[in-house]
């Protein structure tokens, strides 16, 4: 991890990049509106709760500790990423 900036940033295009999809998968399959729109929300709200880990990650005081919290945030944050993606394909099959 270069720095929180960063860490940002990446989680923002991740979230974008699967809301994206969801909205082209949310055209082309209308009749499977309703699970998308679940996926949506259920993508933003992880979005949000990284988002709050994160700032309550910058508060630690100790360096090791940090950069644990971090690394640990990184780790998830591409999980969940991945996890959002293989939901929208089992939704879109």
């Amino acid at each position: 991890m270069a720095n929180i900036r960063d860490l940002k940033k990446d989680l923002k295009w991740l979230t974008y990049e699967v809301l994206t999809d969801c909205m082209i998968a949310k055209l082309m399959n209308e009749d499977k509106s309703e699970s998308v729109d679940d996926l949506m929300h259920e993508t933003m709200n992880n979005h949000t709760d990284m988002i709050t880990r994160i700032n309550e990650a910058r508060k630690i005081q100790d360096n090791k500790e940090k950069k644990t919290a971090f690394k640990s945030i990184e780790k998830d944050m591409y999980e969940t990423a991945d996890g959002s993606f293989k939901k929208l394909s089992e939704i879109v099959k």
